[in-house]
């Protein structure tokens, strides 16, 4: 999830040397709280940053974590099924 904050708040403008102390502070906090990036309040997010809105959860959470790795050779989401499927037809 850090990484992926760190992208989604570079992905709107801010310098990754800037996303990256945001996203310490965050993880910091969410540590502390004893709670995953995902389950911060937008309120909390926010005010780490201002450019961080709603749609952070649909990056947050390690399945939309996860479906957000789409090259070749991916852990998961589409290219996890296209291995699948080679694999499948070469074994058979």
């Amino acid at each position: 999830d850090a990484t992926v904050l760190a992208e989604y708040l570079v992905g709107k403008g801010l310098p990754f040397r800037k996303a990256h102390e945001v996203v310490g502070r965050v993880v910091r906090q969410a540590s502390e709280q004893g709670k995953p990036l995902a389950k911060l309040p937008l309120a909390q997010l926010q005010a780490a940053n201002d450019l961080i809105a709603n749609d952070v959860y649909d990056y947050l959470g390690a399945s939309n974590v996860v479906a957000r790795y789409r090259s070749v050779g991916a852990a998961g989401g589409k290219p996890l099924i296209q291995q699948l499927e080679v694999w499948k037809e070469r074994l058979q």
